[in-house]
């Protein structure tokens, strides 16, 4: 039996400005044929305190998180006319006011998001993001170095920046980049990707444009759980990668963030108590509960053939979602795996496509209008 799976396919306009849309057309029905590539991933971390009562672990923690780290935004201790003084998750560093050549090594999501576009990025085998990557024409690349992900301190030094942008909190990697430019160093972007967008706007001094952005996804966010509150009910969503032989199905990490904790979906038994994820055999397969299954394969050849086998084990043809054929192939996933809010809203757009794709016109609607309220 050949299993037939949804595909949503490459995002030529993924949502860079308030004005373009932020969803993906509707999707039809083949077979699986093709396979997309898995860029390099940053590790998550664990979510904000959200206690109102007493003091938790978590919040006692947080008193020792950086600014700029966890949940802690960064704090502009000074500021002139043709500067501000930043303190960051290694530091404080005097930054441009207006900075004109900025080289980003990281947090791209965030700075397209509220409208900068840097002279410089980080790029991963000779590739930016796949969802941002129409929006950085003229953007120089800068490599990150395999084996130990360091940046290119030659490619930045010729680039000649005034301030660079980084999540790397290694501090020896601080010091070499801070002989070249000002170095500002935020952290863990996972679960306080909204924390983040705004850093990156006081960073710049374009905090009004983070304050509408992130009112953005949050009422395209309150929008689409209502959407899909009304069509899913109890049933259960997963998000399941495939790399080399491994099977790997996500919980509260990568795109897992977006299915339960942003828009409240039911994860799979499997996943019960709040699991970051979780390796799986196909065997593994006839405990997984999933209504609706969206599926990412890194491109090459040994996740080619791990693919072929699970579309063709008897365990998997046992899952809810495929025997009722809500499999959603993802051909473009870089968002699934590092985003900030527009790689987040996208994932948003997808699932309302398989799930509830007459709600997508009034869900971005009402996210453009709560931009437009606080913009204005």
């Amino acid at each position: 039996m050949t299993t037939r799976l949804y595909a949503l396919g490459n995002h030529a306009n993924a949502p860079g400005r308030l004005a373009r849309r932020a969803y993906v057309r509707p999707f039809g029905l083949l077979t699986v044929t093709g396979f997309v590539f898995l860029v390099a991933v940053y590790a998550l971390h664990s979510q904000d305190d959200s206690s109102t009562g007493g003091r938790s672990a978590s919040a006692k923690a947080n008193d020792d998180t950086p600014p700029g780290g966890g949940s802690r935004v960064v704090e502009i201790v000074d500021q002139g006319a043709d500067y501000r003084v930043v303190r960051h998750a290694l530091g404080t560093t005097r930054v441009p006011a207006s900075p004109r050549r900025l080289c980003a090594l990281g947090y791209l999501d965030e700075l397209l998001a509220i409208d900068v576009k840097p002279m410089a990025a980080s790029s991963f085998n000779g590739h930016f993001p796949d969802y941002l990557e129409d929006q950085l024409d003229g953007v120089i690349d800068i490599p990150q170095m395999y084996g130990n992900w360091q940046p290119n301190f030659e490619a930045i030094l010729a680039a000649q920046p005034d301030l660079i942008l980084t999540s790397n909190s290694d501090p020896q990697t601080y010091r070499q980049l801070s002989k070249i430019a000002p170095v500002v160093v935020l952290t863990n972007s996972g679960q306080h990707c909204r924390k983040r967008l705004l850093d990156v706007g006081l960073v710049l001094g374009c905090q009004h444009q983070a304050e509408v952005r992130a009112a953005w996804y949050d009422a395209k966010i309150r929008a689409a759980q209502e959407a899909l509150g009304d069509k899913m009910g109890d049933r259960k969503v997963a998000f399941f990668r495939i790399f080399g032989k491994q099977y790997y199905i996500h919980g509260r990490s990568r795109g897992g963030l977006v299915l339960y904790d942003d828009l409240k979906l039911n994860p799979p038994t499997l996943l019960a108590g709040g699991a970051r994820g979780m390796m799986l055999s196909p065997e593994a397969l006839l405990d997984l509960d999933a209504d609706y299954i969206f599926i990412a394969a890194e491109r090459s050849k040994g996740t080619y053939r791990s693919l072929a086998q699970l579309l063709d084990h008897p365990a998997w043809q046992r899952v809810p979602a495929v025997r009722s054929g809500h499999v959603v192939r993802l051909h473009s996933f870089h968002q699934w795996l590092v985003a900030g809010v527009l790689g987040k809203a996208l994932i948003v757009d997808e699932i309302l496509a398989a799930v509830a794709p007459e709600a997508l016109d009034e869900v971005n609607a009402r996210a453009e209008s709560a931009a437009r309220e606080v913009g204005s």
